[in-house]
């Protein structure tokens, strides 16, 4: 596939499902497994993959941290706000993914798009 050509239906409808929150890594990791022809899929299963574990990572870290300064409270309360931040962030950032992942623009998300190219 060309830079500039548009992917398949199917190829689009794949890539978009990679995206759904919460249940895509499943699908993701399915294509990962199954898929490998069609670098459209692979890519969006690839970097939705990642964007899901630097979700996580971030809610573990957010999460140790705010038992770490339990005892300051300016502190505790940053870290609160920004752990209740990142979920809809992440609900959203995955809902603008599938609707570009399904009209065929392929979207490199700042440090994780270029890893995720790469190993496609």
């Amino acid at each position: 596939m060309d830079g500039n050509e548009t992917p398949a239906s199917e190829s689009r409808t794949k890539g978009a499902l990679c995206y759904i929150p919460f249940a895509g890594w499943i699908i993701s990791l399915f294509f990962i497994l199954t898929e490998r022809e069609d670098r459209y899929v692979r890519f969006n299963a690839l970097q939705s993959m990642m964007l899901l574990f630097l979700y996580i990572g971030l809610r573990i870290i957010l999460g140790l941290l705010t038992g770490f300064f339990e005892s300051t409270d300016m502190v505790v309360t940053i870290l609160t706000t920004t752990d209740r931040l990142i979920s809809p962030v992440y609900f959203i950032a995955s809902i603008i993914l599938i609707y570009k992942s399904y009209i065929g623009v392929k979207v490199l998300l700042p440090k994780i798009g270029p890893v995720a190219e790469e190993e496609v």
